[in-house]
């Protein structure tokens, strides 16, 4: 079993995304982050163990990017998601006359670059037009779940920031202050996940995979109760009052260190 919440799709791209081409730096529009930890079931057994689940980011951008920009490049993820980017989609948008119109991107002009911050993405072969805008889609996976990071980039313009993390009970982080600019909210007890079954009665408080359930309900009558692990919401936001927020250093937005793991077994 994988659990994990769906990226938010943005609406399609209009007239009103191209009316920011005056801005001397590239402009984001909007970027969407969603951070999760996959869980997996391990040959039958149950519980919430650190061993079962992954880290996986997952992220849309929407730029608005220009000929005479001098920055080429937008920082996509941090360096602890050692895997580097999977990209999944790249769309190129731009104004023909009173339309918009799209161009295929040859796989040849995606380029992506690192350095120790990070991995980035250098659009410098693929602007054809005086402006366009870009709708990149990407996704990544770690073992390592000792840093949850997000750097904003520098020289850019964020016009709306939204980042969803969603973090299993068992994981404690200690979350260090960010940019006033940004808005944090924790909400507990956000979501359940089903990691297994315990007996209705009994002094017997193992907890189960479903096949086991099965075979004893059905051989001796046992009844079970489901165990759930809880999930809980950070959300990480632009606030109204600094929309239009202009990065001029790599700023950690994100910067949670983990502290300690308390398994469910």
């Amino acid at each position: 079993m994988i659990f994990s919440q769906k990226l938010v799709k943005p609406e399609e791209v209009s007239d009103k995304d191209f009316t920011l081409i005056d801005f001397q730096t590239p402009t984001i529009l909007l970027q969407n982050t969603l951070i999760t930890f996959p869980y997996r079931e391990n040959n039958g057994s149950a519980g919430a163990l650190d061993k079962y689940f992954t880290l996986r980011i997952e992220s849309f951008f929407r730029i608005v990017i220009n000929k005479g920009d001098s920055c080429k490049k937008l920082l996509v993820l941090p360096k602890t998601f050692e895997r580097g980017i999977r990209l999944n989609s790249i769309k190129y948008f731009f104004k023909n006359k009173n339309s918009i119109s799209t161009r295929k991107i040859k796989e040849d002009d995606i380029i992506f670059a690192s350095d120790d911050l990070g991995f980035y993405i250098d659009f410098s072969r693929i602007n054809k037009d005086s402006s366009a805008v870009l709708d990149i889609s990407f996704s990544s996976d770690s073992k390592s779940k000792e840093n949850l990071l997000y750097y904003l980039d520098s020289n850019k313009t964020y016009k709306n920031f939204d980042a969803q993390i969603y973090i299993p009970e068992i994981y404690f982080y200690d979350i260090f202050s960010t940019e006033s600019c940004f808005e944090i909210n924790v909400k507990k007890d956000n979501l359940s996940l089903k990691i297994g079954y315990k007996p209705t009665s009994g002094t017997n408080n193992v907890i189960v995979p479903k096949a086991i359930v099965d075979m004893f309900g059905k051989e001796f009558n046992a009844k079970y109760d489901p165990v759930y692990c809880n999930i809980n919401l950070i959300s990480v936001r632009i606030s109204n009052s600094c929309i239009g927020y202009i990065s001029n250093l790599q700023k950690d937005i994100i910067n949670y260190k983990l502290r300690k793991i308390v398994e469910i077994k």
